[in-house]
Parts: structure tokens; C-alpha cells; sequence
């Protein structure tokens, strides 16, 4: 079995208005390249990260995205600390 190489990561702002986060939520969840949707702080309501084989993939999407308001996009260089897990120690 082919492992896809999905070495196009980035992360996406999404300056979501509240009347469309119904809508906006349906939409992203239909694409599996958004491995995660964040409701964040700041001048963006959404932190998406995502992974593609190709820029143009994610050209695409950012395009997709627009429709529910101004975007802006992060890609990732490296990643010196890898994604681990939290572990909580109840007391």
C-alpha cells in the first residue's frame, strides 16, 4: 500500500461571522485534508490546520474559504517539536 506524501502543511486563518459558523462547519468537515478546526482569539475566528501533496491543493481550498470571509495563510517550513499528546494528573 502507497502511503500518500502530504508534505504541503499550513496553517489557515478564517475570519468567520457568527451567522455563518453552521455553514462553515458543514463545509470543512466534508474535506479530510483539515485534520483540525480551531475557534481561536484574535482578528480570525478559525485556526485550520491542513496537509496536501501539492501548493496548488491548497491554493485551491484557500480560494474555497473565502466565501466565508477574509483568510490568511501560514505554511510550515519544519517542525522541530512534533505533535504529542497532554497528560493531565487529577489530584
Amino acid at each position: 500500500m502507497n502511503k500518500l506524501e502530504l508534505s504541503v502543511r499550513a496553517f489557515v486563518q478564517v475570519d468567520v461571522s457568527p451567522n455563518q459558523k453552521n455553514q462553515f462547519y458543514s463545509f470543512i468537515k466534508q474535506i479530510p485534508n483539515i485534520l483540525e478546526c480551531n475557534v481561536v482569539t484574535g482578528p480570525y475566528a478559525m485556526l485550520l490546520k491542513v496537509a496536501y501533496e501539492v501548493p496548488e491543493e491548497l491554493d485551491d481550498l484557500v480560494n474555497k474559504l473565502q466565501r466565508f470571509g477574509k483568510t490568511n495563510t501560514m505554511m510550515v517550513f519544519s517542525t522541530p517539536v512534533r505533535p504529542r499528546g497532554f497528560f493531565f494528573e487529577i489530584q
